[in-house]
């Protein structure tokens, strides 16, 4: 018999995407046929969140939980808590998830034998697409898509955690989401479903790809400007240094010198990309790199200093 799958949705004053997913998730046709608990968390939001979750009850598998404690993090580590499954998903709160993805899902986790599964997602944009966000743009706004075919992944940056399931018991002896990386209100960090892969595979964990596991990622046109990329890769700076194990000084030095050459060497490739204009997507990717790589310098010269 099939393990018992819980689905956690973290959310935060976003009612209006919450019950667009929800909808599509409740409209999947294999959910008789799957055991399942939907376990919507309320990281503390003050809009109509608990009104749009309490709207489609009663239904025996739909739970909500408060959670006061503001972050991503820490919301994703009270519905661990609050999960009654021996598989445990996240989906975002602004996806959409396609018919028989719940079963999908299942079936990658039986037939694969894998500790943690990723689906596919495609990106649903609500907005003009800029000409510069290709393909590593739209990496940066989770799309993923590793092929056809199921496949065992080593690399974890492939994945996103709009889509990202795991063994419970695997959760379990890797321990909790890092509560200081993660989205937290306003503040764009993240990295803390890649540190929790890592801890997976660092333990032995098998980690799988499953492109019928699949959600639409809503994408809305405030998140198609070049204002929000910088400030992403400006975070995502901050989270890479912050996800780095604690170390002594010695090792901290060694990684402020690397962010220096690093910083060096993507300038040098936005001279490069500089002939090709504003608007070409070489030159906006070397720029975002050297935003991130300026960022991850600065984090690095700020723990060289801190305690750990």
């Amino acid at each position: 018999m099939s393990a018992m799958i819980s689905v956690i949705v973290c959310t935060y004053n976003r009612a209006d995407l919450l019950a667009r997913m929800l909808a599509s998730f409740f409209e999947q046709s294999c959910l008789g046929d799957v055991d399942h608990e939907l376990v919507v968390v309320d990281n503390n939001s003050s809009d109509d969140t608990r009104v749009t979750v309490e709207a489609l009850q009663p239904r025996p598998t739909l739970h909500y939980v408060f959670e006061a404690r503001q972050g991503l993090s820490c919301a994703r580590n009270r519905g661990v808590k609050e999960a009654r499954g021996e598989i445990i998903v996240f989906l975002d709160d602004d996806v959409i998830v396609s018919d028989r993805w719940l079963e999908h899902i299942r079936a990658c986790f039986d037939e694969s034998g894998a500790d943690a599964v990723g689906g596919r997602s495609y990106l649903v944009f609500e907005g003009d697409v800029p000409t510069w966000i290709r393909a590593r743009f739209r990496r940066v706004l989770s799309e993923v898509d590793l092929g056809p075919t199921r496949q065992f992944v080593s690399d974890v940056a492939r994945l996103a955690g709009l889509n990202l399931g795991f063994r419970k018991s695997a959760l379990m002896a890797a321990g909790e989401f890092d509560e200081g990386l993660g989205r937290t209100g306003g503040v764009l960090l993240g990295g803390e479903e890649a540190v929790m892969l890592r801890r997976v595979r660092a333990a032995g964990g098998v980690i799988a790809y499953d492109p019928d596991a699949v959600v639409g990622h809503i994408t809305p046109q405030e998140r198609l400007t070049w204002s929000y990329f910088a400030k992403l890769a400006a975070a995502g700076g901050r989270s890479c240094a912050l996800a780095e194990p604690p170390a002594g000084a010695a090792v901290r030095l060694y990684r402020l010198a690397r962010g220096c050459g690093g910083l060096a060497l993507v300038l040098g490739r936005v001279l490069r990309a500089w002939p090709s204009g504003p608007d070409s997507y070489a030159r906006r990717i070397a720029i975002r790199d050297v935003i991130l790589a300026r960022s991850l310098l600065f984090e690095r010269w700020n723990l060289l200093w801190r305690r750990r």
